[in-house]
């Protein structure tokens, strides 16, 4: 897994290895992305594995505008072809804003 940061086109991304943060087929996965303090910080716990991985990231001066929660194959430099994942449920993701307007539910497209 990874998780990354972008600034328009401009994104930094953070690889994850098995050793790192074991995850195998039909794990409940929980995650968290806030900002504080000048740094962003990441969590994510594997319910099933009981398993963490927690990191912070420096303030890259984006507007800090937008969230999403996304399934994907990250291959560097490029597209590939997407993995059969079967089927992926997402349930209870809500981003919320410093003013404290909060989007949330299903997929929002």
């Amino acid at each position: 897994g990874y998780y990354e940061t972008c600034i328009g086109n401009a994104c930094t991304q953070v690889k994850l290895t098995q050793a790192q943060f074991p995850v195998t087929a039909g794990d409940r996965i929980t995650g968290a992305v806030w900002f504080s303090d000048g740094l962003f910080h990441f969590a994510l716990y594997n319910q099933t594995q009981h398993t963490f991985y927690t990191a912070t990231a420096a303030d890259n001066g984006g507007p800090r505008s937008s969230a999403e929660a996304i399934v994907d194959v990250p291959v560097p430099g490029g597209a590939a072809p997407l993995a059969n994942f079967g089927q992926v449920t997402f349930s209870d993701f809500f981003a919320k804003a410093s003013g404290g307007d909060e989007e949330g539910g299903q997929d929002q497209d």
